[in-house]
């Protein structure tokens, strides 16, 4: 099995109303990082939730 050393991290705090995904992709190209592991805490208003499904080649959306 393939292990990996933390080389940093980088720890954020988003605002009431902000995107994730847009956060996300702004920390990620401000810091450099091209990939990573990502944990968050909190409360959202709306979320949806997909996954990648490898055979189909697509991500498919969580009900």
């Amino acid at each position: 099995m393939p292990s990996f050393d933390v080389q940093r991290v980088i720890v954020g705090r988003m605002s009431r109303g902000d995107e994730i995904l847009e956060h996300l992709t702004a920390v990620a190209r401000e810091e450099g990082i091209l990939t990573g592991w990502v944990q968050l805490l909190g409360a959202v208003e709306t979320a949806r939730l997909a996954f990648y499904d490898q055979d189909a080649k697509t991500y498919r959306e969580m009900v």
